[in-house]
């Protein structure tokens, strides 16, 4: 059980850190992997935990929805004039 611990976490930090933008996901991998392996021995064989685990995700996406639906549409992207291409090297650095 350590030995797939540790192998668990191990990937979810290897993707947390070399995935750029997806490494959001690595992270909640890394956070959620334990909760699932390591578990109290009295919910082995009972579907009761699984049930409200999913319960739970299912109200937290029904919550984020209502929000998304609700929340004001800000046109702050349409507004904002396009920004200059960031210069190749720092001020100061030399190119070799």
């Amino acid at each position: 059980l350590a030995g797939l611990l540790f192998v668990g976490q191990f990937v979810a930090t290897y993707l947390t850190l070399t995935t750029g933008k997806y490494g959001y996901a690595g992270l909640q991998m890394g956070l959620v992997f334990p909760m699932v392996i390591v578990a109290n021995p009295s919910e082995f064989g009972s579907i009761t935990p699984a049930v409200e685990r999913l319960e739970g995700i299912l109200l937290g996406l029904g919550a984020s929805i209502v929000v998304a639906g609700l929340w004001p549409r800000f046109r702050l992207a349409e507004t904002l004039p396009e920004r200059p291409p960031p210069p190749t090297a720092l001020p100061g650095e030399m190119d070799v």
